[in-house]
């Protein structure tokens, strides 16, 4: 192989990408999977969220005599929108990186060289829109921003709004809860997470030690006219799905891991609520400036010599508020 062969950008045309993301395994996460699926997932193509294109719930309005004019359905007025930060992750391939290949057989095994690298972009790129996701529910997102001096000590934030909160009348973890207490306290934070057009379909979040007690309660006491079932993480009472979610994210500025759902919380959700997960136009000429849930692509630099591996991505979680609930149980 000559070193005019070494032309990895041929790698990286839009027909390359789609065929690459095609042939690349699904990436799944809790969050997006379950709150933000394929379904409410869309490509928006512009770099700034309009107020008026954010997801509302739909609500009755009066009927009207015949004749009179059409009952007006208001946008929310007074703000320009939400300005959703890129995700932008790279690798660089160096020269001496480009020898040792050509030794092993790069000419073979380009394609599954490539794809190699750029599956560690995308999955560091849908583990950043996972964090995301997952402080959405809170109604807030604020995020490490990698600035100029590299410190995350900035933070990205987009609040959406408060969350309805419930208090529960007895602590999960007194002696005297029952799992009739328990399930009377999902249920009521399902009653506070519904609208017109939503709640039907009501999951509460817990973690692994929250998941564990509802277990001992469960084989405790008298379930058989429940008819309850468990499958893998998730235990189904009528009227809701118990989920446990034991995942976490990096904090940045705070420097540790940190719990989707922090101990002693609950968490309830609307899953049939409008939240929506829009990926907006890229800042990239090379991508057309296009709305793409994952762009890659190649740039080959000097000093020192090499190609420069970028994967890009800005995605923006949008929760409907008034479909989440939250709750201190310990």
């Amino acid at each position: 192989m000559t070193i005019q062969t070494l032309d990895l950008a041929k790698y990286f045309s839009l027909d390359q990408n789609i065929t690459r993301l095609e042939r690349l395994p699904e990436i799944k996460s809790p969050i997006m999977d379950l709150i933000y699926p394929e379904t409410k997932r869309t490509n928006y193509p512009r770099s700034i969220i309009a107020v008026k294109d954010l997801p509302k719930e739909v609500k009755n309005v009066p009927v009207i005599q015949r004749g009179a004019q059409a009952v007006p359905l208001s946008d929310k007025k007074g703000a320009a929108g939400y300005e959703p930060f890129p995700i932008e992750v790279s690798m660089k391939l160096t020269a001496s990186d480009l020898n040792d290949l050509i030794a092993a057989g790069l000419t073979a095994n380009a394609d599954a060289e490539i794809d190699q690298k750029v599956d560690r972009l995308r999955k560091t790129t849908h583990a950043t829109t996972e964090a995301l996701a997952a402080q959405s529910l809170t109604g807030k997102i604020q995020y490490s921003v990698r600035g100029a001096l590299a410190d995350h000590s900035e933070l990205y934030t987009a609040d959406f709004g408060a969350t309805k909160t419930h208090a529960i009348a007895k602590l999960w973890n007194d002696g005297a809860i029952t799992l009739a207490d328990i399930i009377k306290d999902c249920l009521a934070m399902g009653d506070k997470a519904r609208g017109n057009s939503f709640g039907n379909n009501l999951a509460v979040l817990v973690n692994s030690d929250t998941f564990n007690l509802v277990i001992a309660q469960i084989l405790k006491q008298q379930t058989g006219a429940l008819n309850l079932s468990v499958t893998d993480n998730v235990i189904h009472f009528p009227g809701f799905t118990l989920h446990r979610l034991a995942s976490t994210y990096y904090d940045y500025k705070a420097k540790q891991e940190t719990p989707v759902i922090p101990s002693g919380k609950v968490c309830a959700i609307a899953l049939d609520a409008p939240h929506w997960l829009p990926y907006c136009a890229i800042d990239d000429i090379d991508a057309q400036l296009a709305p793409l849930p994952f762009f890659s692509k190649a740039v080959k630099i000097e000093n020192p010599s090499a190609w420069e591996l970028y994967g890009k991505s800005k995605p923006f979680p949008v929760p409907i508020v008034d479909a989440i609930c939250w709750a201190s149980i310990l």
